[in-house]
């Protein structure tokens, strides 16, 4: 078989031109640290690249969600606690009306003491975190109103006529990484995180047998009108109101804690899953540096090599031939 000089250049360009695409593509994964610079590199490698690209920005909105949820649930345990501070105010001068020694003027500077403190309760049920209300629902709205009548409402509602079984679910539920599932169209809680803590679950709702609001912005309307008018016959009642109100809003704090520790896990949680999302992405798109350095002088070798069989195989002249 006759090998024509023809075909010797057309072989040893075409190796030259692979040794220099490989020293080039070499000297790119050097200089960029990346294993995969396109697609067309290694389609399945990328596709999976791609894959734990996308898992690790979600896993880092989901962490950047549980903080900002972090900060709303916090605002909310700090409310209820300040609540539960102002109830020990009132207990204190709920004992003092009932001493027996007041006048009816000192009554009413009890009432008015009460009836400020009740403002403050209020203001916190209706307080503000970022953009939502912190104590309210679907409506993100201020859960909790008083008509100049001193009639008390829930998002319309009257709270003394408000049953249990009439309440409307205005829980808010976020998605933090877990999947959020759904059981014959219902969704699974254990799926997801409650955001907000229910204005009427904290402050209650009805009436007891006695006729006396479960409420607390309510029953403290009803103190202060009782005491204005000089009536201390309740006292003992409301003061027992008042134990039920402080063990209501000291079971919501406990639930506020518990999801608060529940979101402080699932940022460890979502952090070691990145860390291993991490590992894999750097796996599958990151050079191992030493090995590719080897495999670039090796590239530099071949190429080298290619250069000096130049001049053996391309002629410099047609008097190469006639020697």
């Amino acid at each position: 078989m006759r090998i024509t000089q023809k075909n010797l250049t057309r072989a040893y360009l075409s190796g030259l031109n692979r040794n220099i695409s490989q020293l080039s593509k070499s000297n790119e994964r050097l200089s960029t640290g990346k294993r995969i610079s396109k697609v067309s590199d290694n389609v399945t490698d990328a596709q999976k690249a791609l894959k734990v690209r996308n898992q690790i920005r979600n896993n880092e909105q989901f962490v950047r969600n549980i903080e900002s949820i972090k900060n709303e649930i916090s605002a909310q345990e700090s409310s209820a606690m300040q609540m539960n501070e102002i109830l020990i105010d009132v207990k204190g001068l709920l004992v003092k009306a009932g001493s027996g020694v007041n006048s009816d003027s000192d009554k009413t500077i009890i009432a008015n003491e009460i009836s400020q403190l009740n403002r403050s309760i209020l203001q916190l049920v209706n307080v503000k975190s970022s953009d939502r209300y912190t104590f309210s629902g679907l409506k993100n709205e201020a859960p909790i109103k008083v008509e100049t009548d001193g009639t008390v409402l829930f998002n319309g509602l009257n709270v003394d006529d408000i049953l249990g079984t009439g309440l409307q679910d205005d829980s808010v539920f976020i998605d933090i990484g877990l999947g959020m599932k759904f059981d014959d169209s219902y969704l699974d809680e254990s799926s997801v995180v409650q955001l907000n803590t229910s204005a009427i679950h904290l402050l209650g709702y009805g009436k007891n047998s006695n006729g006396t609001p479960n409420n607390l912005v309510a029953l403290l309307n009803r103190v202060v009108s009782d005491l204005k008018n000089g009536d201390v016959s309740k006292l003992s009642e409301y003061q027992n109101q008042l134990k039920e109100s402080t063990d209501r809003i000291l079971v919501q704090v406990t639930d506020i804690g518990t999801r608060y520790a529940y979101l402080e896990n699932s940022i460890n949680r979502l952090e070691n899953e990145k860390l291993n999302l991490t590992v894999q992405q750097n796996h599958l798109e990151s050079i191992d540096y030493e090995e590719e350095k080897i495999t670039n002088k090796s590239y530099d070798m071949a190429y080298q090599i290619s250069l000096q069989l130049g001049s053996k195989v391309l002629p410099l002249s047609i008097f190469d031939f006639m020697r």
